[in-house]
């Protein structure tokens, strides 16, 4: 969930020298001063040995700041980038977009794709309790779709990847718990690339191409201001060598975009050996649902069919094995998951056994409850009909055929959810709502888009989310529009 707006001089490590007081309740914090926010960093003029000029600093070269170096590029700006590490890391690959011309494409043959984008927002609204900035999530499904289309352009403009709409939305006769939306879309190599191009090699390239720099194993310190508020720049430090300290001046804008699972609904236990909830509910009503189980445990268990069945249960999103209703292809093949299981095999992680006795016994589960679990599983698959937990039919299949597997998992959450206010502008605000001049935020740095938990039906939310705000960062720091 957002945080309320922060005074331009309270925003974690933008003050000039703001040393935060220390609050009554070290735990909680006074109003306005959160206890996680500690002392801005003081960084002695003497030890800022270098300066750097730039028109628009992005902080952090990932999923949401190449877009926007490439958009501050293409509207004429002088751009750096910076990142501690050495190359881009986890640029996302599932990018989430409503009205791409990918997407209306398929709209004839597949008119179950098509999206209305008020029932979306409100779906977003809705599985936050109303915790969002409506205009934000409006803003998304507005822009988004041009975003998809513009990097689709970059992306395909050397023959060596294509964008592929993810086009598929589960067994629409069985939706499940909740509806799942066809908004994912992936770059995917051509015969033309090589093992070492991919997405981020290919959108950094052009970044490049447009003018933008780059200066890795750079770390951001803090935010510089001017007396009236703006922000004009960061100290940052070089990583490696001598570790020495430097200025960056950047005239039109610094962008902050630093920050930064895959569930099949086979059948699953907790450390009783029962079972305790629909496997295939969205992934955070799975892991919310471990969470109220002893010691936030549960044992996922399958057999020697889980390829075919993994196929009928027709999953969407990154959890995809196979490839999409309108044939774009899954981010990870079958034979990657095998193989990944065989190595959690050998380590340890993932048992194996030829009876269900033995595997609870692997599993340090109670035997007799397990298999009677077990057991009443199969009579449901059976029968065609949960009477439990109503897991729909295509997904209720049956445990049979050895060798079973199972491995023990725990996860309290999907996804933590926070970030600073931003207004449609991509500024930070104050704790009146005014935005914070010269700062853009986007990706998990920014708030107000996400609460309680992560819409994981939505393929690519957060991702697209980061890259259609990114983009329209690049472009208001660059023009000076906002």
């Amino acid at each position: 969930m957002a945080l309320s707006g922060l005074a331009a001089g309270t925003l974690a490590g933008c003050g000039k020298g703001y040393t935060a007081q220390e609050p009554n309740n070290p735990r909680v914090g006074d109003f306005g001063v959160p206890s996680w926010l500690g002392e801005a960093p003081v960084i002695e003029e003497s030890l800022i040995t270098e300066t750097v000029e730039t028109e628009v600093l992005v902080v952090g070269v990932g999923t949401g700041g190449i877009p926007a170096m490439i958009s501050a590029a293409e509207n004429g700006a002088r751009v750096l980038g910076i990142d501690r590490q050495n190359s881009p890391r986890n640029v996302r690959e599932d990018i989430g977009a409503v009205d791409s011309h990918l997407q209306q494409a398929s709209f004839e043959e597949f008119p179950q794709f098509r999206i209305d984008k008020t029932n979306i927002v409100q779906e977003i609204a809705t599985y936050a309790n109303g915790f969002v900035n409506y205009d934000l999530v409006k803003l998304w499904a507005n822009e988004s779709g041009a975003m998809i289309d513009w990097l689709t352009d970059i992306i395909q403009r050397d023959g060596k990847m294509v964008m592929e709409f993810e086009g598929g939305v589960g067994n629409i006769d069985g939706p499940g718990i909740r509806k799942a939306f066809a908004t994912g879309h992936s770059p995917q190599p051509t015969e033309l690339a090589d093992e070492e191009w991919g997405f981020a090699e290919s959108i950094l390239a052009y970044a490049a191409e447009q003018g933008a720099e780059v200066r890795w194993r750079t770390e951001f310190i803090k935010c510089e201001q001017d007396e009236s508020g703006r922000v004009t720049g960061v100290i940052a430090r070089a990583v490696d060598d001598d570790r020495h300290y430097l200025r960056i001046n950047a005239s039109k804008g610094v962008i902050l975009s630093t920050g930064g699972y895959g569930e099949q609904p086979f059948l699953k236990l907790n450390l009783k050996g029962e079972r305790f909830c629909n496997e295939s509910g969205p992934y955070d009503y799975m892991l919310h649902a471990a969470y109220m189980q002893p010691h936030h445990t549960y044992v996922d268990i399958w057999d020697a069919n889980h390829a075919e069945q993994a196929e009928m249960m027709d999953e969407v999103g990154c959890c995809r094995l196979f490839p999409f209703d309108n044939g774009a292809r899954n981010n990870i093949p079958m034979a990657v998951v095998d193989g990944m299981i065989e190595k959690l095999i050998e380590d340890g992680y993932v048992q194996k056994a030829d009876t269900m006795e033995e595997l609870a016994q692997k599993l340090n589960l109670p035997v007799e409850a397990t298999v009677a679990s077990w057991q009443r599983y199969n009579e449901f698959a059976a029968n065609g009909e949960d009477t439990d937990y109503w897991k729909e039919p295509h997904r209720l299949l049956p445990l049979t055929t050895p060798p079973f597997y199972g491995v023990r998992t725990g996860a309290w959450f999907l996804a933590t959810i926070d970030g600073v206010s931003i207004d449609t502008n991509m500024h930070p605000t104050d704790a009146d709502g005014n935005p914070i001049q010269g700062l853009y935020l986007t990706g998990n740095d920014s708030g107000g888009f996400f609460s309680v938990s992560y819409p994981n039906l939505m393929t690519g939310l957060a991702c697209g989310r980061t890259m259609t705000f990114g983009r329209r960062a690049g472009m208001l720091a660059a023009t000076g529009q906002a």
